[in-house]
């Protein structure tokens, strides 16, 4: 009876974990998403100001202490770039040349990001 129980247990929590598995969105998924958002976003205040926004906040972008996306322009202010953290010393960045998310760095930010 207790073994019965006990891969009773067992086959729930694994239940549980492959559920979980695939129906809860991936976080990177879930970001890039978010990203794409702020992409438009950014993309309407260039549009509308010819100029590229100094901070998500400047571009309408709501952002929190916790916020998880990055925001830089290059050195002269045309092209800009939108990331964020997947693991220690690794990002995913949107670069506005290419309108593509890419796992590699390509130039560093002149100006210090923000995700304000």
């Amino acid at each position: 009876m207790r073994k019965l129980k006990f891969k009773y247990i067992i086959l729930i929590i694994l239940i549980l974990f492959v559920l979980i598995y695939f129906f809860v969105p991936d976080r990177q998924e879930r970001l890039i998403k978010e990203g794409n958002k702020d992409v438009k976003a950014v993309e309407l205040f260039k549009k509308k100001h010819h100029r590229l926004s100094n901070s998500f906040e400047e571009a309408g972008i709501k952002t929190t202490e916790d916020y998880e996306l990055w925001y830089a322009k290059n050195a002269d202010s045309t092209e800009y770039m939108i990331w964020f953290g997947t693991n220690l010393g690794e990002s995913e960045t949107y670069y506005s040349d290419s309108k593509k998310w890419e796992d590699y760095g390509r130039w560093p930010a002149a100006t210090p990001p923000t995700n304000e």
